[in-house]
């Protein structure tokens, strides 16, 4: 799962391009297509921020000014950190092989999507 955030930098207006989502798209299935209808802007003043999923359908407005808009944008994927104790050595292939499947992925043996945690470009187990 990866969460966004977005501090507007500079005020995020309908005429400066403000983000546009689909509220509630992270719910809907991967080849959904949303009409241009369905799009709401994240209008916000400077020093706002927005929280969304990465599966939430989002994108940048048209800016109609002669102004950039500015904000910083940071996405939080848990699949890219990693254990304090290294648990490929602790609880070694051979060991893991006969654990549960949910304590294989916990300590690691599982693939991310879409590429992270791969062996040879296949899930580890």
């Amino acid at each position: 799962m990866l969460t966004n955030v977005i501090w507007a930098l500079s005020d995020f207006t309908a005429n400066n391009g403000a983000t546009r989502v689909v509220i509630g798209s992270h719910k809907l299935d991967d080849d959904y297509e949303p009409d241009e209808n369905e799009f709401v802007q994240a209008q916000m003043l400077s020093g706002s921020v927005m929280i969304y999923l990465g599966s939430t359908f989002h994108g940048a407005g048209r800016n109609v000014t002669s102004s950039p808009r500015t904000g910083l944008i940071i996405g939080y994927s848990l699949g890219w950190l990693l254990q304090e104790e290294n648990q490929y050595l602790a609880v070694p292939p051979h060991v893991a092989k006969d654990l549960p499947v949910g304590l294989q992925e916990l300590i690691g043996y599982a693939v991310h999507p879409p590429f992270l945690g791969w062996v040879n470009m296949k899930d580890p187990r």
